[in-house]
């Protein structure tokens, strides 16, 4: 077998002078680029093995999915869900990981009681305001409610 004795060079010169290039970040998919505006969505599904590109590449993201093709989704989603066994009761461990769960997204007692007052005591001056300004309305209604004299015929 005769090898041109120039492809080796030229071969390790490619290679040298691609290696050079600055590393650039591929998206997963050939056609979702990286700046799309649902890339990270994407990028989470394949992650997470719920979907899959075609062959070449692609994700087809422009092109109807099928039935099939959402069957096939539902189910890879369906499979990854942890499942939660049913009880008649639950233990402490179960209340306590539950309240140190919900306990950090939803206010306490004293931060809502404490909000309440903050709010009451910071619009108390705007409220008896309107107050004042709805009493003044009231009693320009009632002067203009009293009886029209009768009108004159023409």
């Amino acid at each position: 077998m005769n090898i041109n004795p120039l492809i080796l060079p030229v071969a390790f010169a490619a290679a040298a002078a691609l290696s050079a290039l600055p590393a650039r970040a591929q998206a997963p998919f050939s056609d979702v680029p990286a700046d799309h505006w649902a890339y990270a969505a994407v990028e989470k599904l394949r992650n997470a093995g719920i979907i899959e590109g075609y062959p070449d590449k692609s994700y087809g993201g422009a092109r109807p999915m099928t039935r099939y093709e959402f069957a096939i989704a539902v189910e890879r989603l369906l499979d990854g869900q942890r499942t939660v066994e049913l009880r008649d009761e639950a233990t402490r461990a179960d209340v306590k990981s539950l309240r140190d769960e919900l306990g950090a997204k939803f206010a306490t007692k004293e931060e809502v009681e404490a909000l309440r007052r903050r709010l009451t005591d910071g619009l108390r001056p705007e409220l008896g305001r309107q107050g004042q300004a709805v009493r003044s309305l009231r009693d320009r209604m009632i002067g203009l409610s009293a009886p029209l004299p009768p009108s004159k015929p023409r």
